[in-house]
């Protein structure tokens, strides 16, 4: 996931709000620190709590952001799944 979002950083360059910002830097570091509290069988308690906490954080800005983008602006490359 964090390849694909780099990916798309790249080819799309990055956000221009401010909340989508920090949403794309949220869920970067969301996705490292979970990482790290996965692979490390010794990480302690209040590490674990707080990926959990940042990942709780991340699908509240994932749910606001789907509703912030409905409905899709028509443009080059967009197929809606309504005719």
């Amino acid at each position: 996931m964090f390849g694909f979002i780099c990916l798309v950083l790249a080819t799309d360059g990055p956000p221009k709000e401010a909340g989508y910002i920090v949403f794309t830097i949220w869920e970067l570091l969301t996705l490292v620190l979970s990482a790290v509290v996965i692979s490390r069988s010794g990480a302690g308690r209040t590490m674990r709590i707080v990926a959990i906490i940042c990942n709780i954080v991340f699908l509240g800005f994932f749910g606001w952001a789907l509703v912030d983008q409905y409905p899709h602006p028509n443009e080059p490359g967009f197929v809606p799944l309504y005719s």
